[in-house]
């Protein structure tokens, strides 16, 4: 029965810490390392940003509104509230997700990985609310406010309850993680319509230039034309690390 009942509490710890997006249930997520964590919104809300559609690739990729300076101000505030997190410098606020790399301090008391992302996520979310009640935003209609607040009501999360983290412990990590960061947004506008047509062009114009009028047989070259029908896939910056 002893045997029996230790197996079912150790299931059901697995499951709990599934469920807080813990990948590792043996791993002290006190540690003082780098964190890359992602949180993605539920589904029905106000986007967090918007992605630019111009058919030049634009100075800025994103374009900001009210959410997204509101989750500014909490994420690079972050840290004075919670002590035992360094500042967070590298995140970046996507229309339907958040990446950022945190990092634990080495210090007494600090508090598992867990507790900081959900004292953030609450942070987050009240300033979400905040954000879409203010109609007067230069930003943020009033219609979007309406919109973007009513898709809360009724107890719903900003957030998905599970949360992704890969522990950034191995030599280049760090550096791969935060080029895949900060490269989100330019991926995000090499998937639009606009970009696709402008690598198209530029694909097209070179396969020209290099094998003139009969240049349909691309299979000669190394270049080949973007497929008309599908979408634009980009290599990824780096394949997130599992455990």
């Amino acid at each position: 029965m002893a045997l029996f009942i230790g197996r079912f509490l150790s299931v059901v710890m697995v499951q709990y810490v599934s469920s807080m997006g813990i990948r590792l249930a043996t791993f002290d997520y006190k540690a003082p390392y780098f964190y890359m964590v992602t949180l993605k919104a539920e589904k029905g809300g106000l986007p967090f940003c918007r992605i630019r559609r111009e058919p030049t690739a634009p100075a800025r990729y994103i374009e900001p509104n009210a959410v997204t300076q509101a989750f500014v101000e909490v994420i690079m505030g972050f840290h004075k509230v919670w002590r035992c997190v360094e500042p967070i410098e590298t995140f970046s606020v996507m229309p339907d997700h958040i990446h950022l790399l945190v990092k634990i301090r080495k210090i007494e008391g600090r508090v598992s990985l867990p507790k900081i992302v959900w004292q953030l996520k609450r942070r987050l979310e009240k300033a979400y609310l905040a954000a879409v009640g203010a109609a007067a935003s230069n930003t943020l209609t009033a219609g979007e406010a309406t919109s973007g607040a009513s898709s809360r009501a009724g107890g719903l999360h900003v957030f998905e309850r599970e949360w992704h983290d890969w522990i950034v412990k191995k030599d280049g990590q760090l550096a791969a993680f935060t080029r895949y960061i900060r490269d989100n947004p330019r991926r995000a506008w090499l998937r639009g319509p606009q970009a696709r047509a402008v690598l198209r062009r530029r694909a097209d114009a070179v396969s020209f230039a290099l094998f003139g009028d009969g240049a349909a047989t691309h299979s000669q070259g190394a270049l080949r034309p973007l497929p008309r029908d599908g979408r634009y896939r980009g290599r990824r910056a780096i394949a997130p690390v599992g455990r």
